[in-house]
């Protein structure tokens, strides 16, 4: 009970209508380096051919009402590789708030000696809906809470670049550039608020079919940062990765994926949190699944 009455009361203050509340808006991903597009729309199009890519992330669970996060990706080159398009889907959960957001993607790419630089534009829906029926509230009396659903949709803008070459790669993401107010009632509201992901990897080749991967993810939310990971991942006979890594103010995560097929690849990975949540939680779980529409000939980008 105590975990139940702990999580709706954050749920609320953050959900709260009458005042303007900073809070994350945008999900988070552990295996953001097995489709880096899901984290940066300028990747599109690196995989030379169509790439899906369905996730799944149940966080902080044991506690009643944590975040659910559903998600779909798609990209593919077009106009001799030079022009990429890409689609992203993502249904969330938190407690009340139901949140779907659909965003399609233009990037243009210029080749290098050893990779390409790319950027890329972006614009989509933001759907939120929230049934009061699942707060627990202290005061019935409250007008806000009348029994009605509230929602509330909204556009947003982003924009990104991404750069690699043949061992190496970064890019930086904006998402809701345009900072869009979200009118739940005619007499609250709330707004959108600047996120920004910064990336980079580093490859090591260990042998013919072995490899060590040094990746990282910062990412921001006006005013302040959130989060960054720093994983270390390790491929074996071209088959397995296996990573480790530490999210700042969380804890370790641990990462798996196993190459089923050059064109289907299968992960999966679990959280720990050490920080205020610890004993409150029982750790976060990711499930991921991609599919190349035919197999990455291109050994400069073979492995990300």
């Amino acid at each position: 009970m105590r975990k139940v009455f702990t999580y709706r009361l954050l749920c609320l203050m953050c959900c709260c209508l009458s005042l303007e509340g900073i809070t994350q808006q945008e999900w988070s991903s552990t295996q953001y380096l097995f489709n880096l597009y899901d984290v940066n729309v300028a990747y599109a199009g690196n995989h030379h051919s169509l790439s899906a890519a369905i996730r799944h992330r149940s966080q902080w669970t044991g506690i009643d009402g944590a975040p659910r996060t559903q998600s779909v990706s798609l990209h593919a080159p077009v106009a001799n590789e030079r022009l990429a398009w890409g689609l992203r889907v993502h249904r969330e959960t938190i407690g009340a708030r139901e949140q779907w957001m659909s965003r399609a993607s233009l990037a243009y790419r210029i080749p290098r000696r050893d990779g390409s630089f790319s950027f890329a534009l972006a614009g989509g829906v933001i759907r939120q809906e929230i049934d009061p029926a699942g707060i627990t509230a202290q005061d019935w009396n409250d007008p806000q809470l009348d029994g009605q659903h509230w929602m509330s949709t909204s556009v947003t803008f982003d924009a990104a670049a991404f750069i690699h070459g043949a061992k190496w790669f970064a890019g930086l993401e904006a998402n809701r550039l345009n900072r869009s107010e979200m009118k739940w009632t005619d007499n609250a509201g709330a707004r959108s608020f600047l996120h920004a992901n910064l990336i980079g990897g580093r490859y090591f080749k260990l042998s013919e079919n072995d490899m060590l991967a040094l990746t990282s993810i910062v990412r921001f939310s006006e005013p302040s940062l959130l989060s960054a990971d720093v994983n270390v991942s390790y491929l074996w006979k071209n088959l397995v990765w296996l990573g480790a890594g530490y999210r700042y103010l969380s804890g370790p995560l641990f990462l798996a994926e196993i190459n089923v097929t050059r064109q289907f690849r299968i992960g999966y990975s679990y959280d720990m949190n050490t920080g205020a949540l610890r004993g409150h939680q029982d750790g976060s779980h990711e499930l991921f699944i991609g599919y190349n529409l035919r197999p990455r000939d291109d050994k400069s980008i073979r492995y990300f």
